[in-house]
């Protein structure tokens, strides 16, 4: 017979058993000497199937969606995509660090992993990261990128830290930085962000760049998100020579 957890044993069979709490407890004793009878064989069985079902359909979901997260062949993956592969640990996940479109085959996992090492996957590039701990010990990282209500969604799930970086929350807040170089005589500059807003974002200024030349002294006057990719600053005046880089940060999400 063909595995069906659907079908539950003796779901046919008349129900006229009563067990008590007591009596489940202390098993096939409560009838004594006397031999138990098909229906209370029945009725127990009919239990554990019940049970078993149920254990079933609360993982079922779970596994779904398991499968869901994992990393899909022929899939386009953006900047900061995280996922999930068969040979990743538990407590690992893949980072997308070159956006592109995944291989049509199954990822190959490299033996030993490296935290930090990458995995070229068609013509996406993953680099392989560890969950990180939280002060109470629980982990956060993959399984939180899935779900932004457990810690409140301040587990970081992503990050790329450097003079262009990010730090990635499992909410979806997206908290990145970076250095704008002003060109010789221009008064607006425009830079792509190391990860792409989804929705709309804020900016600010965190360092302001007083250049002081012969006739002017240059410093930022505006900054702004064009588009959920791009930043662009814009300055009060030129600068008679290139180099000068304004500082910013952008949170949004």
């Amino acid at each position: 017979m063909a595995e069906n957890f659907n079908l539950i044993f003796g779901m046919n069979a008349p129900d006229s058993t009563t067990w008590s709490d007591a009596d489940y407890q202390t098993g096939w004793a409560t009838v004594g000497s006397t031999p138990p009878t098909a229906e209370q064989f029945d009725f127990l069985q009919n239990r554990a199937d019940l049970k078993a079902k149920e254990l079933k359909d609360t993982l079922d979901p779970l596994v779904n969606r398991a499968a869901e997260e994992g990393r899909q062949p022929s899939t386009a993956y953006a900047l900061g995509d995280t996922a999930t592969a068969n040979g990743i640990p538990t407590a690992w996940f893949l980072e997308c660090t070159t956006a592109g479109t995944t291989d049509s085959s199954d990822i190959t996992i490299p033996s030993p992993l490296t935290e930090g090492g990458t995995i070229t996957d068609g013509t996406v590039v993953w680099t392989v990261r560890k969950c990180f701990t939280t002060n109470g010990g629980a982990l956060a990282g993959t399984s939180l990128a899935w779900n932004g209500d457990d810690l409140g969604g301040s587990a970081i799930v992503a990050m790329s830290l450097g003079g262009n970086g990010y730090v990635k929350r499992a909410s979806g807040e997206i908290v990145q930085w970076g250095v704008i170089t002003l060109a010789q005589n221009s008064t607006t500059a425009t830079g792509t962000l190391p990860i792409a807003f989804t929705s709309i974002a804020t900016a600010r200024i965190v360092g302001n760049v007083n250049y002081t030349d012969s006739t002017s002294a240059v410093r930022a006057i505006n900054i702004s998100l064009p588009t959920a990719s791009t930043i662009r600053v814009v300055t009060n005046a030129g600068i008679t020579t290139g180099g000068v880089g304004i500082t910013w940060i952008a949170i949004g999400r």
